[in-house]
């Protein structure tokens, strides 16, 4: 869908949006699905949530937003530096997994003078203080 026909669909069902979003159809395609998701399929609102999250991630995720984020950011026909690693990982420590994947967005986007998406920051931020809480 291209970013027009998704920017149409945010305003149908009241989807308010960043700056980075209003020009990034890899991260509006979440906010995009979501909606499709519940108004056309009724998804119960935890599943709605999941597929909102699952291209940003966010600070306090649930196991399902996890399972989502790590699952598409892993999907099989990935093919990047590092991904066998993160699927390892993911069947060993699902958070390192999701922070591992968040720390790796991070990279990939300061690699090529991109934006990050503060909420992936803030998820990132939130793993690792979770990780440290629970390591000490």
């Amino acid at each position: 869908m291209e970013l027009d026909e998704q920017l149409q669909l945010c305003a149908k069902y009241g989807i308010v949006l960043d700056e980075l979003e209003q020009q990034a159809v890899k991260l509006l395609h979440s906010k995009t699905g979501a909606c499709v998701a519940r108004h056309v399929y009724g998804v119960s609102d935890d599943i709605y949530e999941a597929i909102f999250w699952h291209t940003t991630g966010k600070a306090d995720m649930t196991l399902l937003e996890k399972l989502l984020y790590i699952a598409d950011y892993m999907e099989p026909t990935r093919d990047f530096p590092g991904v066998e690693r993160l699927r390892a990982l993911a069947y060993e420590d699902l958070d390192a997994a999701v922070l591992l994947g968040c720390e790796m967005s991070i990279q990939e986007m300061a690699e090529r003078g991109l934006p990050v998406h503060p909420n992936t920051v803030k998820a990132r931020d939130w793993l690792r203080s979770k990780t440290k809480g629970t390591s000490d």
